[in-house]
């Protein structure tokens, strides 16, 4: 594919004249032979001579894009069955799960494969430098931290989206929107009917529903197609350590469950609606409740009179009643036009998996009811 671009570009640098047009095809080649890749982004006037000429440098993308898409070569582990297009892959899944070396906290008994997850851990487990905000009341132990704080709240830098009046501060969140909402082009899952506007859900789909791949407990027979599952699972059903809160007896598997709790239940920081007298401690709750008791904007849906106030009501909407396809449950007659009803439908009726309470023979089927049961009638006790 590489070749065959610059072949297409030498081609049509023959058709331009000037020297101007052999001295950028002297510089291309020159950077190929030094083995740095670069794209060639040109525009013809109807004469066919170069208008314009903008040199992209592509060394991790191009390259990359033609290994993981267009090449059949794999590289194998040779201690597993594990397969990739891209050498970083094969050398951080070696690391992370045949590799010995790991680095130790030396103030706690935390260890990790990565050297940078140890700082990270250092600044905000053992350090009692805090970084504040000049602007506000905010502070962190990580810079990184600080910079988003700064961005999100104090910045000035928005990306518009020039469809609608859809606003970010965050250009990936735009790229997202404009996928989502005003691009055409939809990624095929070709083992089933499931569509997306975004490839990175039709690889979570594609890993999820048809892969072959599984992480297996090696204490009970839990199995997942996720790795994060799997340690999530051992942490809550297979783990004796706990997290405390250093505030009242409130105990946890998960940390971000603790990191919740801290946050509702001892935080002081609100946010404050500046219409009425609405205080949440979530951020996303406040625009969403802007949005449906302070905004006249309404969104339309293009096929029938539906309005809605919030975006994810109106692509309910639309999957429910105006998606010609359906998705079908492999093992019995159901079906459905949501995907989150599916997933539950195999939960509830397919699967025998169940969260189980450590402490009485209570036990279900959905993690949040098993966390809710360990708030309710555990953490008061401990």
């Amino acid at each position: 594919m590489v070749f065959k671009l610059f072949s297409l570009f030498k081609k049509k640098m023959a058709d331009a004249d000037g020297n101007m047009a052999r001295i950028h095809y002297n510089a291309i080649f020159a950077s190929l032979h030094e083995l740095v890749g670069y794209a060639v982004e040109y525009k013809y006037t109807n004469t066919l001579k170069i208008s314009q000429t903008t040199y992209i440098n592509l060394n991790n993308g191009l390259f990359e894009h033609v290994k993981v898409h267009h090449s059949s070569e794999n590289l194998q582990c040779r201690q597993c069955n594990y397969t990739a297009k891209l050498k970083p892959h094969l050398t951080r899944h070696i690391k992370v799960q045949h590799g010995s070396e790991k680095f130790q906290c030396a103030e706690c008994s935390y260890s990790t494969k990565w050297k940078h997850d140890l700082v990270p851990h250092l600044k905000l487990h053992h350090d009692s430098e805090n970084l504040k905000c000049s602007k506000c009341n905010f502070t962190t132990k990580l810079k990184r931290y600080l910079m988003r704080h700064m961005k999100v709240h104090h910045g000035s830098q928005k990306c518009e989206c020039t469809e609608c009046n859809y606003v970010t501060k965050w250009k990936h969140s735009l790229l997202q929107h404009m996928k989502m909402h005003h691009s055409s082009e939809n990624h095929k899952c070709d083992q089933c009917n499931f569509t997306t506007k975004l490839k990175l859900y039709l690889r979570r789909h594609v890993k999820e529903q048809h892969g072959s791949e599984k992480f297996e407990c090696t204490e009970c027979n839990y199995a997942t197609r996720r790795k994060r599952r799997l340690l999530e699972h051992m942490k809550v059903h297979h783990s004796s350590k706990n997290l405390q809160c250093h505030q009242c007896n409130f105990t946890t598997k998960l940390k971000v469950h603790l990191m919740t709790h801290v946050k509702v239940q001892h935080g002081s920081r609100k946010f404050e609606c500046a219409e009425c007298n609405y205080v949440t401690k979530w951020k996303h709750h406040l625009l969403e409740h802007i949005k449906v008791h302070h905004s006249s904007e309404n969104l339309k849906c293009p096929k029938c009179n539906f309005t809605s106030k919030l975006e994810r009501y109106l692509m309910t909407h639309v999957k429910v009643h105006h998606r010609s396809e359906e998705l079908k449950c492999h093992q019995c007659n159901f079906t459905t036009k949501l995907i989150g009803s599916l997933l539950k439908h195999v939960k509830m009726n397919h699967r025998s998996e169940k969260y189980k309470c450590h402490k009485c023979k209570f036990n279900t089927k959905w993690k949040s009811c098993l966390v809710r049961h360990g708030n309710r009638y555990h953490t008061l006790k401990d």
